[in-house]
């Protein structure tokens, strides 16, 4: 897996992509960032702290982890 952080010629704005081995997108951050650097602050976030995540099963309305 790998982050591409990239920015928008629509906003000038930076934004971050988790792509697969098989590079099809896993997430995006959904937010535009003004600066590089905060983009990459929300790639560190996901980093550090994805595989300590509850996970919500919305259908059941119950954490599942």
């Amino acid at each position: 897996m790998y982050f591409s952080i990239y920015k928008s010629e629509k906003n000038n704005q930076f934004y971050w992509t988790l792509f697969a081995d098989n590079n099809n997108v896993i997430a995006t951050g959904g937010e535009g960032y003004v600066n590089k650097q905060d983009a990459y602050h929300g790639v560190k976030l996901v980093k550090n702290n994805a595989f300590s995540s509850k996970v919500y099963d919305k259908s059941r309305e119950e954490w599942i982890e």
